[in-house]
C-alpha cells in the first residue's frame, strides 16, 4: 500500500498537483510515532530503535514542513534502512 501511495504522490509532484500543508512540527511528537510504526520490523530483523532526545523542551526541534510528508520521508528512509541491514 505504502509503495503504491509513494508512486502516486510522485506522479502528483512531477504533475503539480501535488498539495503542501505546512505547519510546525514538533519532532519529539512525530519521531517517537515513525519509530513506532516501524518497531516490528525492527524487532523481526533483531535491532533495537532507539530515540535520544535533549532533556529540556525548549531545546527540542520545531520545523515547518507538511507533517504527513515529513513522517513519510521519515518511515521510508528507515524502513529502507532497516530493510537493507
Amino acid at each position: 500500500v505504502r509503495l503504491v501511495d509513494d508512486v502516486l504522490d510522485v506522479a502528483r509532484i512531477e504533475a503539480g498537483r501535488a498539495v503542501f500543508r505546512p505547519e510546525v512540527v514538533a519532532l519529539d511528537l512525530l519521531l517517537p510515532e515513525v519509530l513506532g510504526s516501524l518497531r516490528a520490523m525492527a524487532e523481526a530483523r533483531r535491532i533495537t530503535l532507539r530515540l535520544a532526545l535533549p532533556p529540556a523542551p525548549a531545546t527540542w526541534p520545531t520545523l515547518v514542513t507538511d507533517p504527513s510528508r515529513l513522517r513519510q520521508a521519515l518511515y521510508n528512509f528507515l524502513a529502507n534502512a532497516l530493510t537493507w541491514s
